[in-house]
């Protein structure tokens, strides 16, 4: 009883009288040691809020960032885009074959410009997106961007198997740029093979509780591959391991392909060997498993 009325009244310790000095000491270093972890806890709080405030400025910033690139520093660079093609298209006869040349040159340098300034805006709404997961059927989203990859592809017709992919916990809107990107690069990278392949396929992965784990997706190819020991750059915002004259593309998509796994708990990785294909994983959370017999049933 006396133990109960202590604590109601707010003591976490506590010693009754009589009492010596051996019981009182230890008492006491407990009480100094809980006083400590709570200054640290306090302090704990305030740096929190310290960086809560300072991490919304910053999304502040990105905003306004991202709307003067959009606005002020994309329509100036449209402009030279536009006037470097009519400069070549009305008066390229008047240019000759190195005016024509440097014309062209300005108008592919702009127009590889606001194709980047495009990714870097891609990259910062990847950042900002509120998320809703919900249980999602990837086949369902995987083969109509099989069909819309086929439809711009150029090169030998490729080989593309798609094995049972089971549903995982996904935002169905962002995870299709994912998809998207790693489906993409598999056709774009193996387009120069006589018989460009493309696997995809993934497994379940059990998690330390029951009924939890993760799915693992996986997207393979045969293409020209890479030294894995690089693989890490690949998803860096305008890290390429191959020119853009070989293949072509911003350096974009994979660091957002990169920010939106990490979003949903998961991670993303690549292996791969130079000549020998690359295969690419990812990981999402897993439908519980009660989910899973709901949706059988």
């Amino acid at each position: 009883d006396t133990a109960v009325l202590a604590m109601q009244a707010g003591a976490l310790d506590y010693i009754l009288k009589p009492f010596s000095l051996n019981i009182a000491r230890p008492v006491i270093a407990r009480a100094l040691d809980l006083l400590q972890l709570r200054r640290e806890v306090a302090a704990l709080q305030a740096a929190e809020r310290r960086r809560a405030e300072e991490l919304a400025a910053a999304y502040a910033d990105l905003e306004s960032f991202s709307y003067s690139v959009s606005h002020d520093l994309r329509a100036p660079l449209l402009f030279v885009k536009d006037f470097a093609l009519r400069l070549k298209e009305d008066f390229g006869g008047q240019l000759g074959e190195e005016g024509r040349r440097i014309a062209q040159l300005v108008y592919d340098g702009s127009v590889s410009m606001d194709r980047m300034i495009v990714g870097l805006l891609a990259f910062s709404r990847s950042t900002r997106q509120p998320l809703e997961l919900l249980p999602v059927d990837m086949e369902s989203i995987v083969r109509p961007l099989i069909a819309e990859a086929r439809a711009v592809y150029e090169g030998p017709e490729p080989r593309i198997d798609v094995e049972p992919l089971p549903r995982a916990l996904a935002d169905s809107t962002v995870i299709r740029h994912v998809w998207s990107n790693l489906i993409g690069n598999a056709l774009k990278f193996s387009s120069r093979q006589s018989e460009p392949r493309v696997r995809i396929s993934a497994r379940l992965e059990q998690g330390g509780r029951a009924g939890e784990g993760r799915a693992v997706y996986t997207v393979e190819d045969n293409g020209v591959g890479f030294d894995s020991r690089h693989a890490d750059k690949l998803f860096g915002v305008f890290k390429r391991l191959h020119s853009v004259d070989e293949f072509p593309g911003t350096g974009v998509g994979l660091a957002i392909a990169h920010r939106i796994v990490t979003r949903h708990g998961g991670r993303i990785w690549a292996e791969s060997s130079p000549g020998q294909g690359a295969r690419f994983h990812f990981t999402l959370p897993a439908v519980p498993e009660e989910r899973r017999q709901q949706a059988v049933r």
